[in-house]
């Protein structure tokens, strides 16, 4: 996925340096992606260290057209409203079931917070690649190299990223009931079932996330929000296809 590219690209300890402070120590191998091919080797995996590499990567500060407040990430506009509402799908839903986080991963939603992501990445980062696999036997072998990575990344793109608190209750979903049926959530049909049905209610407006529509924005160039009608937030800030 292009998100863990991009944090595997930036190079925190210099060039005599080949570890990275996201990847577990006890691994030492190489991350495809696309065409492109990344280090990655650990050798103690630090959570604030990988927090502020994944802000890095992130490129906050680029503008983006509007007032920088309006600004989310890689140039990105957030939109002029701050969403009342969240769901979250996908990718999240993936590493919040893999982390224990979930009460039930069989549930087709579950509430939770940023801090969940955080105090989970705080201890996982901490482990070396084998003892995350055997403490967490769900996740997939391959992935757990990249466990503080994914963690830490959720977790910062969701505060850091879209600036939502770490209190703010978020809803995690993993299937939606349409036309009677549990559909799994993709993107595209979060985003038509809001608009269609008024998914999230009265309280104000809401926004769906997935890292994917943020792994895009990672790769291609931000839409200016001159592109968008006025008062609605950009399809950059709400969100995308799987990236796992």
């Amino acid at each position: 996925m292009a998100a863990r590219a991009a944090v595997l690209e930036i190079d925190p300890n210099g060039p005599e340096d080949d570890s990275h402070p996201c990847i577990h120590d006890g691994y030492t191998g190489k991350y495809t992606y696309g065409e492109e091919v990344y280090q990655a080797q650990g050798n103690q995996a630090q959570y604030d260290q990988c927090m502020a590499t994944v802000l890095t990567a992130l490129n906050r500060d680029e503008k983006c057209g509007a007032p920088q407040p309006q600004c989310s990430f890689q140039g990105a506009w957030r939109g002029s409203r701050i969403p009342d509402v969240f769901y979250v799908s996908s990718y999240f839903w993936d590493r919040a079931a893999d982390a224990g986080i979930l009460d039930d991963d069989k549930d087709t939603h579950a509430v939770v917070s940023p801090r969940h992501f955080k105090d989970v990445a705080e201890d996982v980062c901490d482990l070396d690649v084998k003892s995350v696999q055997s403490k967490f036997s769900r996740i997939q072998k391959e992935h757990s190299p990249y466990f503080c990575l994914d963690l830490t990344y959720a977790h910062t793109l969701l505060t850091g990223g879209f600036n939502i608190p770490e209190e703010q209750e978020i809803t995690l979903v993993k299937k939606v009931k349409y036309h009677g049926d549990y559909v799994e959530v993709a993107w595209y049909v979060l985003l038509l079932l809001q608009e269609k049905t008024g998914l999230g209610g009265s309280r104000g407006p809401s926004v769906s996330l997935s890292p994917s529509r943020v792994d895009r924005s990672l790769t291609r160039a931000p839409r200016s929000p001159s592109s968008h009608t006025p008062g609605r937030s950009a399809p950059a800030s709400t969100c995308c296809r799987d990236v796992t």
